[in-house]
């Protein structure tokens, strides 16, 4: 009966090797280097190290620096305002990059602790 099934359905079968295939290549634990505390965050190095993992990125050219002339001084101080949120906004977004980073790192830590607890409790009986 279940041979059956799996004639019917050989999608379902693929999947599942994927499946198992893929499981033991996450199971190990990832070591990647942490930068230091007094190390500054620069989001767009880590932005780019996440796209790379999967493909090749290059980095976006910087702006061109341009002269723009402002209505009034009230547009100018409004926009000077808006860049200072936004630079605080990036520098928080980073730090968050990063501790979610060391969090994701000492959750397969752990996993793989256990794994391997498991996996002598098992032998052991």
């Amino acid at each position: 009966m279940v041979k059956m099934q799996q004639a019917e359905d050989p999608a379902a079968s693929d999947a599942a090797k994927e499946e198992t295939e893929t499981a033991s290549v996450h199971s190990a634990p990832i070591v990647t280097s942490q930068p230091e505390a007094s190390t500054p965050i620069d989001p767009y190095a880590i932005l780019s190290e996440i796209l790379a993992e999967g493909e090749e990125v290059v980095p976006a050219p910087k702006p061109p620096v341009v002269n723009t002339t402002y209505q009034s001084q009230k547009e100018k101080k409004f926009l000077k305002t808006k860049h200072k949120q936004l630079q605080k906004s990036v520098k928080q977004l980073g730090g968050r990059l990063t501790q979610a980073k060391q969090d994701l790192k000492k959750a397969k830590l752990e996993i793989a602790f256990l794994e391997a607890k498991r996996r002598s409790l098992l032998a052991e009986t």
